[in-house]
């Protein structure tokens, strides 16, 4: 979490935060899956 593109606007910031948080998702998305998989087998 470094700050150092806080002086290019907080555009990109807010966009990177919500790809971040897609992304988070996704992979407990993911892993939530391979539990379910596991535990089923």
């Amino acid at each position: 979490m470094s700050k150092r593109k806080k002086k290019s606007g907080n555009q990109t910031d807010s966009l990177t935060s919500k790809f971040n948080l897609i992304a988070a998702i996704l992979n407990l998305a993911v892993a939530i899956l391979l539990l379910i998989e596991k535990l089923t087998e």
